[in-house]
């Protein structure tokens, strides 16, 4: 895999010197990855963690936060990589780090359609037949109610403090939900 490949994987870049210098075959420090405290950015760490050290032999660490302390981690350069930066949600950090020259954007890890949408596992799909689309959640409720949600839906969406907690919230509004 060409390096070029290799950087498609990584999102945001700011250990540039010490990338530099791994690719040029000298010692380096590990390249340390913000192990944000969710699974698509943890999986995409793992994979591209497994790449850097075992197919190019670069040693490779984690700092485990939230995505507001793992920013600052970033801004920094406690860390060095970011798989995961959810724009628009989070613009205003990233606007500025841009800016700043504090951040480099070297691709993407995830589809444009992947922020703030409802997301229904196949299974549940599958067990019920008329569920189809979002038109369809308002008479599928009772699918999603737990034990303690009162019979009401449970809608398991973002941080508050990201703007897809917001566009979920006025979702559920506007779908009549």
């Amino acid at each position: 895999m060409s390096f070029k490949r290799l950087l498609s994987f990584l999102f945001v870049l700011t250990a540039l010197p010490v990338l530099a210098a791994a690719c040029s075959g000298a010692k380096t420090d590990p390249i340390i990855f913000s192990d944000l405290n969710w699974n698509s950015a943890q999986v995409q760490n793992r994979i591209a963690m497994f790449i850097v050290e075992n197919g190019y032999g670069y040693p490779v660490s984690t700092v485990a936060g939230d995505a507001v302390s793992l920013q600052a981690g970033l801004q920094n350069g406690d860390t060095h990589i970011t798989m995961e930066v959810w724009l628009p949600n989070q613009q205003a950090w990233w606007d500025e780090a841009i800016a700043k020259k504090q951040v480099v954007l070297a691709g993407k890890s995830l589809d444009d359609t992947w922020r703030s949408m409802f997301v229904v596992p196949t299974y549940v799909i599958e067990q019920n037949p008329g569920l189809r689309s979002v038109d369809d959640l308002a008479d599928h409720m009772g699918v999603f109610e737990t034990p303690d949600s009162n019979g009401k839906a449970r809608l398991i969406t973002c941080l508050v403090e990201w703007q897809c907690q917001t566009v979920n919230t006025e979702k559920v509004v506007a779908y009549g939900l």
